[in-house]
This record gives C-alpha cells, structure tokens and sequence, in this order.
C-alpha cells in the first residue's frame, strides 16, 4: 500500500482512546430524549396527505408498470393490519378496490423517506418516453413529500399560503394533480384553512392561526 500511494511513511491513529471507552462504560451518558407533540389538526392533516401519496401511488402503478413498488408494498393480508381509522373507512380513496397490491407506506416513511427519489430515479433512464401524466404525477409525489416537511417547518399562514400556491397553479395546469379534486386533498386544504380562520354562525371570518406545537 505504501509503494502504491508512494508514502515512506503512514501514521494510523485510534478513532479513540482506550480510557474513553472505559470511563463511557463505568459511567454511562444520560440521554433524555424530548418529543415535541403536534396539534390534532396537524396530526390530521398529516393523515390525509398519506392517504393523498397512496392514491398518486396507486395511479403511477397504473400508469406505469416498469416502476418496482416493492418497497411500498405490505406482504400478506394488509387489510388486518390497518386500522379501524385508517384511509379505507373514509372517503372516495377508501372506496376503491385496493384487495391486491396495497401500498403499505407509513407516516414514518412518507415522512423520512424521500419516496419521490426513489421512484423517479428508476425512471431516469425512460423519463423521454413517458407521457406527460406519468411525470405529473412523480411530480406530485415531491410536492406531498415537501407538503410534510413544511407542515412541520412553516407556521399555519405560510402552509396554507403556499397549498394555496399550488392549487393556483393546478388550475393553469395542462395536467392537473388529480390528488387535489381527491377526498384527502380536499380534507388538507380543508385543514390548513381551520388552522387559520374559521366562519362563525354570522358568516363572519374568526381568526384562529393555530401554533404548529
């Protein structure tokens, strides 16, 4: 090795010290962990954008075979593994016929995982033969996962803001996002509206601006 990197010389250094690691096992760090709980509305809201990147999900696999969603899909029988409460007991996505198939995907990964990523890079090498929908809708899978991150990060004005931002442009659009017309897409502009304001029984505009924690 060292002929090869033409060194006369290589200094190899611990990554620690021996007495480190004692003193770290004799006398362990405390590590106090604090969660920071969301607000129902949010916790909501976080909800019915899982539904939302199921359904656009459910769509590209129609739309587009060659894409592997093995790593969204539940084994077995998934429908035992839901709950009562989730997406298929509500609303027009829940009335769909999703027996084989089911995208699995949780909140943990529609949250960490950028799924929108993963997914496009397997369609790099066929992007200039896919129709102008099928890249809609990888499109609306960044825009959803960006939906969770600035759910978290933006305050209740500039979230709405900025969903009011994206229906602007689906209107123009020549392909609109069908995840905005869908049951959990309303429900999230829906949301994001409450936590801003509410109409009183006078029909007056009440201010809410809910705290994002």
């Amino acid at each position: 090795i060292l002929k090869a990197l033409q060194v006369p010389n290589i200094y190899l250094y611990p990554r620690f010290h021996a007495a480190v690691a004692e003193e770290l096992e004799a006398n362990p760090p405390l590590v106090e962990e604090l969660h920071q709980a969301l607000t129902p509305k949010m916790k909501e809201c976080q909800d019915h954008l899982k539904m939302a990147v199921r359904a656009v999900m459910r769509e590209l696999k129609a739309k587009s075979p060659m894409v592997d969603f093995s790593v969204f899909l539940g084994g077995g029988d998934v429908r035992k593994k839901r709950k009562k409460n989730d997406y298929t007991s509500v609303g027009q996505i829940g009335k769909t016929d999703d027996s084989k198939n089911d995208f699995a995907i949780t909140l943990e990964q529609c949250i960490t995982t950028n799924f929108d990523r993963v997914i496009s890079r397997q369609l790099e090498g066929d992007w200039h033969r896919l129709s102008f929908k099928v890249k809609q809708l990888v499109k609306d899978l960044g825009k959803l996962r960006q939906l969770f991150h600035n759910l978290i990060h933006y305050d209740s004005i500039d979230f709405l803001n900025f969903l009011q931002g994206i229906k602007a442009m689906n209107a123009s659009s020549m392909e609109p996002s069908l995840w905005i017309g869908e049951y959990s897409g309303e429900n999230v502009f829906r949301i994001a509206k409450e936590r801003v304001y509410r109409v009183s029984q006078k029909g007056k505009l009440v201010t809410v601006l809910e705290e994002n924690m």
